[in-house]
């Protein structure tokens, strides 16, 4: 792989990892009913960036391209193997776009728009209904 290649790569991981950090972070949040504090503590630690809208964004993101992305980090990883890097993040972050893609989150998502920390925790549930109903026929 040659050096342009490997420079998109890598920044594609960072953002597939942003994604799926958000991803659990978030629903972990909202499960405990404290994500306005987190957004809170971020904010202090990152003062320049709102927290709300980069989440939003990310999370709708993974949701309409999971599995592409997916597809991409599991390249990524082989990359990295390649050059004599272990992937532990990498292939944790396959695995949670990957997941995005077999929930169906996509469904929830409006066009291209973000997908608000809220609305991600409500579609995440409604989608792990929907899939254990149809585990269970």
């Amino acid at each position: 792989v040659g050096a342009a290649s490997t420079i998109k790569m890598m920044q594609s991981v960072v953002v597939k990892g942003i994604e799926a950090l958000c991803a659990e972070a978030f629903l972990g949040s909202e499960r405990a009913g404290v994500t306005e504090e987190v957004m809170k503590s971020l904010k202090r630690t990152y003062p320049g960036l709102n927290w709300q809208e980069v989440a939003a964004y990310h999370l709708g993101r993974m949701a309409l391209h999971g599995a592409r992305r997916a597809a991409e980090m599991r390249a990524s990883a082989q990359t990295l193997q390649a050059l004599g890097v272990d992937s532990f993040v990498v292939d944790g972050i396959a695995a949670r776009q990957q997941w995005a893609s077999d929930l169906s989150l996509k469904s929830f998502v409006n066009g291209a728009g973000p997908l608000p920390v809220p609305d991600y925790g409500i579609a995440v549930g409604v989608a792990e209904k929907q899939d254990n109903k149809e585990m269970s026929k």
